[in-house]
């Protein structure tokens, strides 16, 4: 045998081994990808229990329940609206529209940078955050006064389940036309 033909096979070989590292690689790559998602997943699913744990609190269930039927009355307040635009003077206990607000915040802020699932969310509460929006939107305009950017991120939750409904049962966002200008952003 010559040396040419040892150098041929011999990079035959080498070429064989190369090409199923690069198989077996890609298939490791595949399963880590895999075990990747399957983690991210249990995060979320992990996060949303969370999300509507506390979503079924006490304290916040009463607070829902101000935010649908009693704020838009305190709103004609003057000394309640005032409250809203002075930095630390809203007591969280008379001002419960607060402890709705900071949790839409929250939830926002996790759907925002897609910590949690929006589509999950949206197909479990998308009706409390647009019937909540309608009634949070005019206080948060009066907050806005002092603090401009202020809940941005329930904004986006809020009007994130209204396009949500929009664009999964248009039938339905007919029925609650109601809402109207109220589903714009404040």
């Amino acid at each position: 045998m010559n040396w040419e033909a040892i150098t041929a096979i011999a990079t035959l070989i080498a070429a064989a081994a190369f090409i199923l590292t690069v198989l077996v690689g890609a298939r490791q790559l595949r399963a880590t990808n895999a075990q990747l998602d399957h983690l991210r997943m249990a995060m979320q699913l992990e996060g949303t229990l969370k999300i509507f744990e506390e979503l079924a609190a006490p304290e916040f269930v009463d607070a829902l329940r101000f935010v649908r039927t009693d704020l838009s009355e305190r709103l004609q307040d003057q000394a309640f609206r005032e409250e809203l635009t002075r930095p630390g003077a809203a007591n969280p206990s008379a001002h419960k529209e607060l402890i709705v607000l900071r949790q839409f915040e929250k939830i926002g802020t996790l759907v925002h940078h897609r910590l949690i699932d929006a589509d999950t969310l949206y197909d479990f509460n998308c009706h409390e955050y647009i019937s909540a929006w309608a009634n949070l939107r005019p206080a948060l305009t009066i907050m806005r006064q002092r603090t401009p950017s202020g809940f941005n991120f329930t904004e986006e939750l809020c009007l994130g389940a209204w396009r949500w409904l929009v664009q999964r049962s248009p039938a339905e966002t007919d029925v609650l036309g109601y809402l109207g200008d109220s589903m714009q952003p404040a």
